[in-house]
């Protein structure tokens, strides 16, 4: 029984659970779903998959209906079962019952009755039970068309009525599924239905197969989908189809290894899934004003309640809400206000059902190195690739993974490299967006200047409406929205956008060089454009509250009436977005110069480090991060919200206040974590719906960008101060309110009036001064002698300082030197801080290395005259052996010719050490004959030549013999010859053209060959021909003479042909016939080659010489398997229960067994640190292929990833394939610490 399911996966591992039920001759029933929705057309799983032990359930009521809320499915339900108002046994106590309405309660219907059916009928196959509850049924008017059936459940028919045969039905099994090119499966006919034909199409374009049983080889990566079709003695036929994943061949990198990741059975994420129930019991009695529900759902998860008076316009009554049981209940104070409201739940991140884990990017990750260190040889290892880095934020990266790649996988192999800070998911966020409250359709801005109507308390505000009369402008100060983008021709904001004065716009070029193309008003860091237009409404709402323009007699008003607002969107339509598109647009506001960021978006299920880094590279710049405090009603205390909760001081964290000054029901609060209070309940703002949009919106969203106007006003009439003298004028001029006491750091409510007004709060001491110098300047590997830096500072050292540098020069941090941060603290009282630099002692033979450390600057200092310094390392490896010479050709003079006779010229060079004379050795190649055609000036033709001592180069020089025959032009081609003494380089080859000088005698004809039937075969015989023709005068007969070449013999393997043929008088061609003699052996293509000869009766022309093809029609017996080995699995680890797969696959029969031999190496050790392998292989009878496991033995030894490599050996039973070898990595498990033993 299977009362559950979900809409989002289609998942191969699950299929494949429930298709080795099916093996075992299992039922599987399950509940089709509760959403009134069409399964074939919106396929819920695992209801939906093909497989025919499963039994699709709808439910229906008492009246004999389908449920309301059932779905249906004409070809992916079968049958209907009772499932409305069922009662039955409850959980909270042994004598507890309860009402349930659902197709999870009309499932177990069915499944009672399959248990009692193989009670009465124990040999019956699960197909024979299955036919017998379908076949048996109750027909209905509303399931027919529903429904498989088009009935309800009947159970006293099913017991009593007959069992009709299995139906032909397609099935078969694959094995394996996917691997590494070339790969050989094993298909097995698995059908049922007493099938008279099989058809076997492999999806590869290759020939079918109509074996019951077959195995295929795909020599080529790709998905291939494979389809059986087998046909019945009635003319019925049946096809099952299964897709098979063949991959390129990845070689194992060292020394880390590569997972294959994809959805295999261990590493595929769990699918979400839901349950969805309706309390009937009717038992309870309900305030008349108020509504009771509860929502059920995956433990943990967190979800939004949306109402709605109409089932047309939604909008959440409750958000965040958190289960540890699988449910909340939740009552709605307001229902009592509505005529009808309907309900629905919904996950935070959005979509019809409660989905599970879903938090964070499968195809991304956030990558920071260690500082100076390059990671690209690690991402050309793992496959991975770099969208993005960010130099302000220690070199962050935005990696790419390759397709199918296992998150954690990655992530565990980039921690476990040694080279980076940290490797983190790259989580989802979402807009902290709380209800609407339908009640407001005015346009009456309490946040800014409370009046008291609507049960408002008058004063509850932000004292706006007199702190204009001091400051309503900005018009200097950027602000960056980093939300779902701005609605930027909104009538209330289209004036103050930010305007990109290095882009022109329209013209579809980035003229800035930013990386965005007309990046005008922002950007669109989710598709990487430069138009950050708002298709949800959050970030135009809080734009609006932030700087909707002032005093232009439409819509709304901002904190700031003049403001430039930056638009960057990251969030989606759905309000969910990610960390990395985060970092880009926080990236963009710094580089762009925004003063102030607003953040009303965040999440509890992350603290990412690199949107931290983020953050503080704002920080360093003195721009503030305004952040929403969240909306779940919790202590961020104890849970939290981030990035409202990163310990840092450029953050302000914001609640929300109702009308009536109480902290809204909805915000998250914090004594030490979060800031003030803000408006953020009822706010009216811009919305994206059309350019005078406006709506209501409830959130810590809406109270944090009152505190982002102030930011911009504070900014703009205090222009001299600091970040922290800005955050410290809020602060500190807050309105103290009982309901915020204890609740948040300053106790009280934003107060823009006192803020602008109010005494400024002490200056901060006058940020200190710091310098480095090189107190060691000489650092070396010998001992090793460290260097070291040491930074000062002048001023007040009563607190501790960080002061940030990075390290260049031509040493590399953590690889000539041991790894140092990119940070140092001065503790409180000291005036400086010393940073060591460690040399690692290597066999390298290298140059005396530098490092040069260069301060960074950074809001809480200055930075001195002497911002930079150098250690010098200086290396203490001898000099190695010296290297072998590199020896190249050239035809320095490529043109020679038999005329005068003009000499032709190679020149040999060598590389390196020329102290002595080298030996080169060389061979001759090409058309023209040494000795015959060539040689020396000094007469002979030797094979080497010798560069002497002190040069770098010597030259050989080749004399044309002057013959009298008529050659045409040759070529002499010289290869220079590997030898211990030298390496060859490129080029090695090169060519010297020799030029006939010979012309054809007066008068002659000139007679040529060609293969006029190139092609003769065995087969028939079918005969070729040649084709000798001539030029010239034709009157008298002219004999031709030849000669017969190539690898078929003249009268062996074709009938005797003459040497010559006469051209018969008035003609001007004749014919000489090639036909094969057919025999029985098997000889594959052989050539006939008719070469022309010279003869004082004619000339020979081109071409001279022409070949016949003579096709063998004998078969070879069986070639040998070609055999090769796939690391399947190519992950181990300790202590054993994680092991590791070799996989070797044969080619051809299957019909003996095949032993193959094979070696094993690697750092890890046969017998030591895994079990035992044997030297050879056995692959049985019938089998394509066989596995090898690698074991691990679970030592107490601290180890680095050790490899297992298995390598073929050849024999004469098969030949070996191109992937003959396979590495494994063993993982170890041993950490690092203290052993106490007794002594």
């Amino acid at each position: 029984n299977a009362s559950w399911g979900g809409y989002t996966f289609n998942s191969t591992a699950l299929y494949d659970a429930i298709s080795s039920a099916r093996s075992a001759g299992i039922l599987f029933v399950a509940a089709t779903g509760n959403d009134n929705n069409d399964n074939d057309v919106n396929p819920l799983y695992p209801a939906s998959y093909d497989l025919d032990n499963i039994i699709a359930v709808a439910a229906t009521d008492r009246t004999d209906n389908r449920a309301w809320f059932s779905n249906y499915g004409a070809r992916t339900v079968d049958l209907g079962a009772p499932g409305a108002a069922i009662f039955s046994c409850w959980n909270g106590s042994d004598s507890d019952y309860r009402y349930l309405d659902g197709t999870s309660m009309a499932a177990p219907h069915v499944v009672g009755v399959c248990a009692l059916l193989w009670a009465h009928y124990p040999n019956d196959t699960y197909l024979q039970v299955k036919n017998r509850v379908l076949s048996n049924i109750d027909p209905l008017p509303p399931l027919a068309g529903r429904t498989v059936t088009g009935g309800r459940l009947n159970l006293q028919k099913a017991l009593g009525g007959s069992a009709p045969p299995p139906a032909l039905t397609a099935d078969f099994t694959a094995d394996p599924t996917s691997g590494q090119a070339p790969l050989t499966v094993v298909f097995s006919d698995k059908s049922i239905g007493n099938p008279i034909a099989l058809d076997w199409d492999f999806g590869d374009g290759s020939a079918h197969s109509s074996a019951q049983n077959t195995s295929h080889t795909y020599n080529n990566a790709g998905d291939f989908t494979v389809v059986l079709t087998v046909a019945g003695g009635n003319g019925a036929t049946s096809a099952k189809s299964q897709t098979i994943h063949a991959t390129s061949p990845v070689p194992s990198p060292l020394p880390l290894p590569l997972p294959l990741g994809g959805a295999t059975a261990t590493g595929q994420r769990p699918a979400p899934v839901s349950m969805i129930s309706y309390d009937t019991a009717g038992d309870e009695v309900l305030d008349s004003s108020q509504f009771h529900f509860r929502v059920s759902g995956a433990p943990g998860e967190r979800y939004v309640v949306e109402a709605s008076p109409n089932l047309v316009d939604w909008m959440p009554v409750f958000t965040n809400a958190v289960s540890t049981f699988g449910f909340y209940d939740f009552t709605d104070t307001t229902s009592g206000t509505f005529p009808q409201r309907f309900y629905r739940a919904k996950p935070m991140a959005g979509g019809p059902i409660l989905l599970g884990e879903a938090d964070y990017r499968n195809d991304r990750i956030l990558v920071r190195p260690l500082a100076g260190v390059d990671l690209s040889v690690l991402h050309v290892l793992l496959g991975t690739r770099v969208l993005q880095t960010f130099p302000a934020m220690g070199n962050l990266e935005i990696v790419q993974l390759p397709a199918g790649a296992i998150v954690d996988n990655i992530l565990a192999l980039f921690r476990q490299s040694g080279l980076v800070q940290y490797a983190e998911r790259d989580f989802q966020v979402q807009g902290l967006l709380a209800p609407n409250d339908f009640r407001y359709q005015d346009n009456s801005l309490w946040g800014l200047h409370n009046t008291g109507i609507y049960g408002g308390t008058p004063g509850a505000d932000i004292h706006a409406q007199d702190a204009w009369d001091v400051q309503n402008t900005a018009s200097n100060i950027i602000v960056a929205v980093i939300d779902t983008g701005v609605r930027y021709t909104h009538e209330d904001l289209a004036d103050n956008m930010w305007v990109n004065p290095g882009e022109t716009g329209g013209n579809g070029v980035d003229d800035d060089g930013d990386g965005y193309v007309d990046d005008v008003h922002g950007i669109n860091a989710i598709n990487n454009t430069g138009d950050p237009n708002d298709d949800h409404g959050h970030g135009t709402h809080v734009s609006g509250t932030i700087g909707g323009v002032g005093n232009n007699t439409v819509g709304v008003v901002g904190v700031a009436w003049k403001v430039q607002i930056m638009a960057c969107k990251f969030l989606d339509a759905s309000g969910i977005g990610f960390i990395s598109d985060a970092i880009k647009c926080i990236d963009y506001a710094r580089s762009q110069g925004a003063r102030v960021v607003n953040a009303s978006w965040g999440s509890t299920s992350f603290n990412s480090s690199a949107l931290r880094d983020a953050i503080d590279s704002l920080r360093q710049a003195g721009i503030i991060f305004v952040a929403a405090a969240g909306n779940s009603a919790e202590d961020n205390g104890v849970d939290p919200i981030y990035p409202a909760s990163y310990d840092l001081d450029n953050i302000i964290s914001v609640a929300a206040t109702t009308r009536t000054d109480e902290l809204a029901n909805f915000s998250n609060y914090g004594s030490t974590t979060v800031d003030l209070g803000a408006p953020g309940a009822a706010i009216f703002s811009c919305w994206n719906g059309a350019d005078n949009d406006y709506k209501y919106f409830d959130g810590t969203s809406m109270a944090a960008p009152h505190v982002t106007g102030t930011c911009a006003l504070l900014m703009a009439h205090y222009p001299g101060e600091s970040y922290q003298q800005i955050i410290n004028r809020i602060l500190s001029n807050v309105d103290p309110l009982p309901s915020l006491a204890g609740k948040c750091v300053s106790g009280g409510r934003l107060d823009l009036q006192k803020a602008l007004g109010g005494s400024p709060p002490a200056p901060p001491p006058e940020k200190p001064t710091v310098v480095v110098a090189a107190t060691d300047a000489n650092a070396s590997e010998q001992g090793p002698d460290s260097g070291s830096f040491t930074i000062t500072r002048a001023g007040d050292t009563s607190s501790a300082l960080t002061v940030n540098y990075s390290l260049a020069g031509t040493a590399q941090n953590g690889i000539d030197y041991q790894q140092v941060e990119t940070s140092v603290t001065i503790g409180a009282g000291a005036g400086s801080a010393t940073v060591t630099i460690t040399p690692i002692d290597d066999n390298e033979m290298e140059v005396d290395e530098t490092v040069v450390l260069t301060l960074s600057a950074d809001a809480a200092y200055n930075i001195g005259p002497t911002n930079s310094a150098t250690v010098t390392i200086q290396d203490n490896d001898s000099s190695p052996p010296p290297q072998k010479p590199t020896v190249t050709v050239v035809a320095t003079d490529g043109d020679a010719s038999e005329q005068g006779p003009d000499p032709g010229e190679f020149t040999f060079a060598r590389t390196g050490d020329t102290s002595s004379a080298l030996t080169v050795n060389y061979t001759l190649g090409g058309t023209a004959t040494k000795w015959d055609d060539y040689r020396r000036p000094e007469g002979d033709m030797p094979e080497s030549v010798t560069i002497p001592a002190g040069a770098t180069s010597t030259t050989l020089t080749i004399v044309p013999f002057d013959d009298e025959e008529i050659e045409g032009d040759e070529t002499v081609q010289l290869t220079v010859s590997p030898d211990a003494a030298y390496d060859v380089g490129s080029p090695d080859t090169a060519t010297v053209t020799i030029h006939d000088n010979d012309q054809p005698s007066p008068g002659n004809p000139t007679v040529t060959v060609v293969a006029s039937d190139a092609n003769a075969s065995e087969q028939g015989p079918d005969s070729g021909t040649f084709t000798i023709s001539r030029t010239g005068d034709t009157s008298s007969a002219l004999t031709v003479n030849y000669t017969f070449s190539g690898t078929a013999q003249n009268g062996t393997d074709y009938q005797q042909v003459g040497t010559s043929i006469t051209i018969a008088a008035g003609a001007s061609s004749a014919t000489i016939t090639v036909t094969p003699i057919d025999d029985t052996q098997v000889e594959g293509d052989e050539t006939v080659v008719l070469s022309l000869s010279a003869d004082a009766a004619y000339d020979v022309g081109s071409p001279g010489s022409a070949t016949v093809t003579i096709h063998d029609n004998d078969q070879p017996p069986p070639q040998k398997p070609t055999v090769t080995v796939v690391a399947t699995d190519p992950l181990a680890s300790e202590p054993g229960t994680d092991t590791g797969t070799f996989t070797l696959y044969r080619t051809g029969s299957t019909d003996a067994p095949l032993t193959v031999y094979c070696a094993v190496g690697g750092t890890a050790q046969n017998g030591v640190d895994y079990q035992a392998l044997p030297g050879s292989v056995t692959i049985p009878a019938g089998a394509s292929s066989a596995g090898v496991e690698v074991r691990p033995i679970d030592d107490r030894v601290i180890e680095l990833p050790e490899l297992v490599i298995l390598t073929l050996s050849a024999d004469d039973a098969y030949d070996i394939g191109l992937l003959n070898t396979a590495t494994v990595t063993i993982l170890d498990n041993d950490i690092l610490g203290l052993n106490a033993e007794p002594r």
